[in-house]
């Protein structure tokens, strides 16, 4: 190949896989699904009825171009692949299924067309002989094992291969991408190609000569060949974040360090199951800093500063590493967050046992990184075994408070950023945790008493029925002790939430749609509509001609309406009545009883130690990262920057003052589309919701309160609060339908 350190040459399929190619450890698995599959064949197929359908003179330019794909070369004619991965794979088995399909036909060996499918398939011996031992493609990644069998069956038995993949085990969804994909395109080509040979061949001559890429090779170092990658990829299809921060992290690791690195980051791939992503943004939340939901490609970039200080180094590049090594000491971890028995281990008590199971079947996002954290420092003696039960059990019970009390998620924010800020500091800490659960309690009132108010209207089975079920599990597991005090058994707790779905289920007691001929039920639904009959004791905003839906919604999905009961039972018993429960004194009577006692035995936060002494934040406040697709409250939050992702080279723009941020949305928006922007500014642009001019043009900049002039001319409203502001940044983006995902605030309190 020439000398230069990237060449872009146009191929063709065959020329392409005449090299052998190996996708490394550290790409990601094999993750394309029908989709991409369905997308690919019917591009194929569309591009070859034209070639059919084109006169002889015109067939050679019909074609059909795929993308680049970027390979370090190793040795002669191999290659490790840096992009492109997942199209050569796809084509692998797409040769197979081709191949096999030909072979299962009676297909002459020696056809030309089969030749070279063989040969693209696997390579030759020293004498000129195909080697079955040779394939193609190689996969470093968690599919590889049943990516092998399917090349061997291929090898070994051709005709048959179809059937031999059918009965191939999986044991992960990148293993079943592989099975599915495969025999996905084996029925596409039947259907549309039938049983016809010649079919076949022709369509194989085509796409071997007629579907092209465009092959970037390159033999400079592998770090360099990522930055190269970063590139090339900042200026086409945006590719996940974590293909992006992978590629920034080793672009900057040095010639004798990269490889090392690339096996480990091979390895967390592996040992996560291609969780990497969610285990690098809980990470960074549990040791480093706190942000929302996700970390972007962007937010990763503005973190330089902060991983140096915190792994105490020079430079970003070992701290990189250090960041590396450090995620595979905590593996064991990060794995705990979603495996119970692994937590077990860590953490041994039934109380915890349940707690924790409540949190996984709830998949509550902020408790991850705490946990991550508190793993680590429990393992190694730093947090007690009975702090660390405590602190499980008061931040999933005050998960269930916040959803009783239907407190959304983004006016949790700064709860969590001041637990998080307190870890960072001095690590996890049980006191620390009741000293902001309970301030944040007292100052959003949430009490004992206003829960058990909230549970006589609350539907625990529609809207929250993981709430019902804990209810459930908490109040029918209660036995007396030997001082004749009721408590929970924990254990069966634990086994009662655990089954739920699989042999258990929620029964409602006064039952959701009784026939109207029940004796004992004094209502029923007809036409969407209730019916109430003589003698019943609803409220009185329910009467009959109510919204059936609204009464199933405050009334019968009560707590005190539910009850555990075996799936067989539940399914037998129909829509029967109870008699001795059968009015809704019983059931609002029994909704108390459960509400009362459920809220006393369980979800009462802990008192902190009355010699605690808070954490200060005075001289620490923390940034915060935002992203603005998220919803959040901006009340006393001061935005400090913006970060537009493949805008400003993904630098952080400085804002300093809140509304400003309108001025630079604007100035952003003016390099997509000029033209638009100043058509918005002339029509005098405002909220939906109201009639009030926000952006106008310098003519008519008496209009606004406070007006405030761009570089590009166009005259903003400052007269704003805080929540109205991002409200004006989300309308105006959505106008030129830019995803809000890429973009981040960074806030202060």
């Amino acid at each position: 190949m020439p000398n230069e350190p990237m060449t872009p040459e146009y191929w063709t399929l065959y020329k392409l896989f005449e090299n052998t190619f190996s996708i490394p450890v550290y790409q990601r698995p094999y993750s394309w699904e029908k989709e991409q599959i369905s997308g690919l064949l019917n591009d194929l197929f569309d591009t070859f009825e034209k070639f059919q359908t084109s006169n002889d003179n015109d067939r050679d330019s019909v074609s059909l171009y795929l993308g680049n794909i970027i390979l370090h070369l190793k040795t002669s004619r191999k290659f490790d692949v840096i992009d492109g991965q997942q199209r050569i794979t796809t084509f692998t088995l797409f040769y197979m299924a081709l191949y096999s399909r030909l072979m299962e036909l009676g297909a002459d060996k020696n056809n030309t067309n089969v030749i070279k499918l063989r040969e693209s398939l696997w390579k030759t011996n020293s004498q000129g002989e195909i080697d079955y031992s040779k394939p193609a493609v190689t996969l470093g990644s968690v599919e590889k094992g049943i990516f092998n069998s399917v090349y061997l069956l291929a090898s070994s038995s051709p005709e048959k291969l179809f059937s031999d993949v059918e009965k191939l085990k999986i044991s992960s969804k990148y293993e079943e991408n592989v099975k599915n994909n495969f025999l996905d395109i084996y029925k596409y080509l039947v259907s549309e190609l039938g049983d016809v040979v010649s079919s076949y061949l022709e369509f194989s001559k085509f796409v071997l000569f007629n579907v092209y890429v465009i092959s970037i090779t390159t033999s400079i170092k592998t770090n360099r060949a990522f930055e190269v990658f970063e590139s090339i990829n900042s200026k086409g299809k945006r590719l996940d974040d974590i293909d992006l921060i992978k590629t920034v992290i080793f672009s900057k690791l040095a010639d004798d360090e990269y490889v090392s690195y690339l096996d480990k980051w091979g390895r967390l791939i592996l040992e996560t199951n291609d969780g990497l992503y969610d285990y690098l943004k809980n990470y960074i939340r549990a040791f480093i800093t706190f942000y929302t939901i996700n970390i972007r490609y962007a937010n990763f970039i503005s973190l330089t500063n902060t991983f140096i200080n915190h792994f105490k180094t020079t430079n970003i590049a070992d701290a990189y590493k250090k960041m590396i090594d450090d995620m595979i000491e905590k593996l064991d971890f990060y794995k705990s967050l979603y495996d119970l028995k692994a937590a077990s281990l860590i953490i041994g008590d039934k109380k915890f046992k349940f707690y924790y199971q409540v949190y996984l079947k709830n998949r509550y996002e902020y408790l991850r990184g705490i946990f991550i954290r508190l793993f680590s420092d429990t393992k190694n003696n730093i947090v007690s075994q009975e702090d660390a039960v405590s602190i499980v059990k008061n931040l999933v019970i005050s998960m269930i408070s916040f959803s009783i009390m239907n407190v959304e998620s983004k006016n949790t924010i700064i709860l969590f950023k001041e637990i998080y800020d307190d870890i960072y500091k001095s690590g996890v800490s049980l006191n620390a945790i009741l000293y902001r659960i309970n301030n944040y309690n007292l100052s959003n009132g949430i009490s004992p008493v206003r829960l058990e108010q909230r549970m006589e209207e609350f539907d625990a089975y529609e809207k929250n029925k993981t709430t019902g079920l804990y209810f459930s599990c908490v109040y029918e597991n209660s036995y007396k002790d030997k001082k004749d005090e009721l408590i929970v058994s924990w254990d069966s707790a634990f086994a009662d939430y655990s089954a739920f779905g699989a042999s258990l289920s929620l029964d409602h007691i006064l039952n959701q749609t009784p026939k109207s001929s029940d004796p004992l039920l004094k209502y029923y639904e007809e036409n969407k509509f209730l019916v109430l009959k003589e003698g019943s004791d609803f409220p009185s905003k329910f009467t009959s001609g109510s919204d059936y839906s609204a009464f199933k919604t405050a009334i019968l999905n009560q707590c005190g309406n539910l009850r555990l009961m075996g799936l067989d039972e539940n399914i037998s018993r129909g829509n029967t009545s109870d008699e001795n429960f059968n009015d809704y004194k019983g059931l609002i009577n029994r909704t108390k009883e459960m509400a009362k006692f459920v809220i006393e035995k369980s979800l009462i936060v802990d008192d902190v130690d009355p010699k605690y002494v808070p954490v200060s934040n005075n001289n620490n406040n923390e940034p915060l990262q935002l992203v603005l697709s998220d919803q959040f409250d901006m009340t006393f939050l001061r935005i400090v920057q913006l970060i537009i992702n493949d805008y400003n080279n993904n630098l952080p723009i400085e804002i300093k003052n809140n509304y400003s941020i309108v001025g630079s949305i604007i100035e952003y928006l003016n390099t997509v589309d000029s033209e638009k922007i100043q058509r918005l500014a002339f029509s005098a642009w405002g909220l939906k919701e109201s009639k009030r001019p926000i952006i106008t043009v310098k003519e008519n900049s008496s209009s606004l309160r406070e007006p405030h002039e761009t570089t590009c001319g166009v005259i903003y409203e400052g007269n704003l609060n805080s929540n109205s502001i991002i409200k004006v940044c989300r309308q105006l983006l959505d106008e030129f339908s830019i995803n809000q995902s890429n973009i981040t605030i960074v806030v202060k309190k």
